[in-house]
This record gives structure tokens, C-alpha cells and sequence, in this order.
């Protein structure tokens, strides 16, 4: 008989630390997309995007807190999505990939195909 305390299994862990921000997240995503599409050409203005920035940083953050308590103390790295209100240039994107890919090649990271 095992000793060690009962866990979750790992997609239950996953969804219980990004339940709490999903919706928002995808609300946030949603509007990102979409801001520079309103009617009559109404541009977003600074302080818009300054606001939809702190509330991806805020989300970022409860995000990362919740993967780092659910998965990280079970040996996971988790890599998190790009951002979309401060994508990294071109070359930083090109590094990201080729780092992927290294540990790909070398089955250190998993993917679904």
C-alpha cells in the first residue's frame, strides 16, 4: 500500500489551474483580434491597449502560479502560449522555434503529433 498522498491526474490538475482564467483569457484573446476591426474605422487608443497589456500580464501571472502549484512540482516544464498584446519580434520567435525544436529531437518535449 502506497503511502504517498493521492493526486489528481495531470489533465484534471492542468484544468484546475487554468479553470479560473480560461474565460477571460479567450474574452481578452477575442478582443485582441478584433480591436482594430470596429465600425467606422474607431481606432483603439493607447490607454485601450495599455489596459488589454495589464489585464494579459495579470492573467500571465495567475496563470503561471496556477501551472507552477498544479504541474512543476511533478518534474513538467510548461511552456506558455505567445502573447498576443506583446508577440517577441521575428528573430526572438525564430530562437523560441529552433529551441523547440532541439528539444523535440531530442523527445524531451512532447506534442500531439
Amino acid at each position: 500500500m502506497s503511502t504517498a498522498p493521492s493526486r489528481p491526474d495531470d489533465s484534471e490538475a492542468l484544468g484546475d489551474a487554468l479553470n479560473t482564467t480560461r474565460k477571460i483569457r479567450f474574452g481578452l484573446e477575442v478582443i485582441w483580434s478584433e480591436i482594430d476591426c470596429l465600425p467606422d474605422e474607431t481606432p483603439a487608443t493607447g490607454d485601450v491597449r495599455n489596459a488589454l497589456r495589464t489585464i494579459s500580464d495579470w492573467l500571465e501571472q495567475a496563470e503561471e502560479n496556477g501551472l507552477r502549484e498544479a504541474l512543476l512540482t511533478r518534474n513538467y516544464a510548461v511552456i506558455k502560449p505567445v502573447s498576443l498584446a506583446s508577440p517577441p519580434s521575428p528573430a526572438s520567435l525564430a530562437d523560441i522555434t529552433a529551441a523547440m525544436l532541439v528539444l523535440q529531437r531530442h523527445a524531451v518535449l512532447i506534442t500531439d503529433g
